[in-house]
């Protein structure tokens, strides 16, 4: 039986998966070191840029699609991450999420010269070198050998009404076992 975990890391890629008429688009997104090291003391790099035609407050939901890439027999799959508190497979009202992700987004609404706070009002929101500072982990051994690898996330951003008004998909690559 062949079974891979890690066989080697993907690039980190992103793309705007939302509907022709969507509210909320995403222009770009980078994300250095790669593969995102998730132990690290040291800050991550972002730079993005993305546009709100309309308020994200929490009549929206976000809806994430966390999955594990993996090779089986030489075939590659999709694992399913389920929903453990609020990492993984989960949905969430945008407020909830901005709020449980705060030290993450608030460094970018400073760079481009917004308040820190939720709801995020229209407008053109860009900036590059955004210093990211992930919360701080200490995993197991194995389970960060376990951990490292390939993974895609698909967050789609639905109104009060059903309708999905924006949409995100990144695929990137993760070492959980380096420290630095």
């Amino acid at each position: 039986m062949s079974f891979t975990l890690v066989s080697g890391y993907i690039p980190f890629q992103f793309r705007d998966c939302g509907r022709y008429d969507r509210t909320v688009v995403f222009d770009k997104l980078q994300i250095l070191p790669h593969p995102i090291p998730i132990q690290s003391r040291s800050p991550l790099n972002a730079s993005l840029s993305f546009t709100l035609k309309q308020t994200l407050n929490n009549d929206v939901k976000v809806k994430i699609d966390f999955r594990r890439l993996v090779s089986i027999f030489g075939f590659q799959t999709k694992i399913p991450a389920p929903c453990i508190g609020t990492f993984g497979s989960c949905e969430h009202r945008f407020c909830d999420l901005y709020k449980d992700a705060e030290k993450t987004f608030c460094p970018i609404l400073q760079r481009v010269g917004k308040e820190c706070t939720c709801p995020i009002e229209t407008g053109v929101y860009a900036s590059n070198g955004i210093p990211i500072q992930l919360p701080t982990v200490n995993l197991p051994s194995i389970i960060a050998a376990i951990g490292s690898g390939n993974y895609e996330l698909t967050a789609k951003f639905v109104d009060r009404s059903g309708k999905e008004i924006g949409c995100i998909e990144v695929k990137l690559p993760v070492d959980m076992s380096r420290k630095y």
